[in-house]
Parts: structure tokens; C-alpha cells; sequence
């Protein structure tokens, strides 16, 4: 099984590919880098490939064939997403712990409230967060159950603390 990050990187190498396809003319070009695509990829295989995926398909030859499909120079960012689509049954989902787990995650945190989590594809998930505007907070947990919070206003206005982005609040 694939992890959530390893999903996440070669979804990311997939695009980067198909924008050289679309953006570069010499052959010779593009065919260096889907070899280190291909090379990063396999390499993300190896990794993964000690454990077997319910259709009892190995995550190396599922990969191969993935490869075999994006070595494609007139690959469409919507061929891309569909073959990323079917990669992602190889993914190993992200397993939220329980609220009280969570809770216990948050010890120092009074009233904390956890967001609905049930329409989420937790595939995609390395890590959660949710923002929690009512007390400008922004609340992190890992796959190791540890938690993190901080504060989303801090010196310069709209910047989260952790993860250092712009943070877009709205005002009514």
C-alpha cells in the first residue's frame, strides 16, 4: 500500500511531467525527465511494495503500469487525474483517531471543537487540521497522534503560526 505521501508525490512528479510534455519540444528533454520521473516513482514502489493492496495487486506492478500509461507526450492533464484516480485505490487512508483520542491530543485546550470529518477522502490526508476561527486557532494532529496548536493571528495579520501561509478569514 501506498502512504498519503507518497500518493501525494506522485501525483505532483505526474503533473510536473505533463506540463514538460506540453511545454518542451526537444525529445531528448522530455525523455530525461520522465526517466527521472520514472526513476522517483519506481523508487516510491520499492518502498511501498513489502505490503499488497485488497485486489491483491502488487503496488510495483500497478506502478509499472501507471507508467507505461503516462509515457504518453500527448497526455492530458484529465488523462493524468483519471490514471491518479485509479492509482488511488492503492492508498493507504490516514486512520483518525476517535474524538476522545483526539481530546487527549489536546489535553491544554478547554473547549475544543473537532470538525466533522465524514466527507472527507482521508486517501489524501498526511496529516489533519482544521482552523477554529471562534478562538483564532489552528489545530494540527499527525499519524502518531500527537497534536499541535497555535495561533493564526499572530504578529502579521492573516498568517498562521505553523504552517507559516496566509490564512484567508472573512469578516461579517
Amino acid at each position: 500500500m501506498l502512504k498519503p505521501y507518497e500518493y501525494n508525490r506522485i501525483k505532483y512528479l505526474t503533473f510536473d511531467l505533463v506540463n514538460v510534455y506540453h511545454s518542451v519540444n526537444d525529445k531528448s528533454t522530455v525523455e530525461a525527465v520522465y526517466a527521472q520521473v520514472a526513476t522517483e516513482i519506481l523508487q516510491i514502489a520499492e518502498n511501498a511494495d513489502s505490503l499488497v493492496s485488497e485486489n491483491n495487486l502488487s503496488v510495483k506492478v500497478a506502478i509499472q503500469e501507471y507508467l507505461s500509461a503516462i509515457d504518453n507526450p500527448k497526455l492530458s492533464r484529465e488523462q493524468a487525474e483519471k490514471l491518479l484516480t485509479e492509482l488511488k485505490t492503492l492508498v493507504e487512508a490516514f486512520h483518525l483517531p476517535s474524538e476522545a483520542q483526539m481530546k487527549k491530543a489536546f489535553k491544554k485546550v478547554k473547549k475544543l471543537k473537532i470538525p466533522a470529518t465524514s466527507q472527507w477522502d482521508l486517501r489524501d490526508v498526511t496529516y489533519f487540521a482544521w482552523n477554529e476561527v471562534s478562538s483564532g486557532r489552528k489545530y494540527l494532529l499527525t499519524v502518531d497522534g500527537r497534536g499541535f496548536y497555535g495561533s493564526i493571528s499572530g504578529s502579521m495579520k492573516n498568517i498562521c503560526a505553523i504552517c507559516q501561509k496566509q490564512v484567508l478569514s472573512l469578516n461579517f
